[in-house]
C-alpha cells in the first residue's frame, strides 16, 4: 500500500510515514517505530513510555507476518531443489556445477523451516497461555 493512501486511511503524521517508507525499514515492530519517531521528533514533551505501547496482538501480528514471509521463501527454494534435480536429470554431466547450489538451497530449506518451527512454537504457547 503507498504512502498517499496510507495517509488517506489512517492520516498519519508526515514523520511516521516517513520512517515507515524508508527502504532498509523492512519487517519493522511498533516498538521500532516509536523509538525512530521519537528520535526524529525530538520533542523534549513527548514521554516515551506512552507513545505506541506494544501490545500482545501487536507482536503475534508481527510473527504472523513473518511466518508468512518464511513459507513463502520456503516455498521459492523447494522449488529451486526440484529445478535442480529436473537440470541433474536430464544433464547428468553438469553434476559438479549443479550439486554445490543443490546443497545450499538444500540447507537453505533448512534455516528456513527451523525458523518457521520456532515462529509456529511461540504462537502456539500463546494459544496454550490464553487457554488458562
Amino acid at each position: 500500500m503507498g504512502v498517499n493512501k496510507l495517509r488517506l486511511i489512517l492520516k498519519l503524521d508526515p514523520l511516521v510515514a516517513q520512517i515507515i517508507v524508508v527502504t532498509n525499514f523492512n519487517h519493522f515492530t511498533t516498538s521500532d517505530v516509536r523509538s525512530a519517531y521519537l528520535a526524529l521528533k525530538n520533542d523534549p514533551y513527548l514521554e516515551p513510555n506512552t507513545a505506541a505501547v506494544t501490545s500482545s496482538t501487536d507482536y503475534q501480528q508481527h510473527l504472523l507476518a513473518k511466518l508468512n514471509h518464511y513459507k513463502s521463501e520456503l516455498l521459492l527454494n523447494i522449488e529451486e531443489t526440484e529445478a535442480y534435480k529436473e537440470l541433474y536429470s536430464e544433464f547428468p554431466d553438469l553434476i559438479n556445477g549443479i550439486q554445490p547450489q543443490y546443497n545450499e538451497a538444500r540447507d537453505n530449506n533448512t534455516r528456513i523451516l527451523g525458523k518457521i518451527r520456532a515462529i509456529e512454537g511461540l504462537l502456539d504457547q500463546d494459544k496454550l497461555l490464553e487457554k488458562i
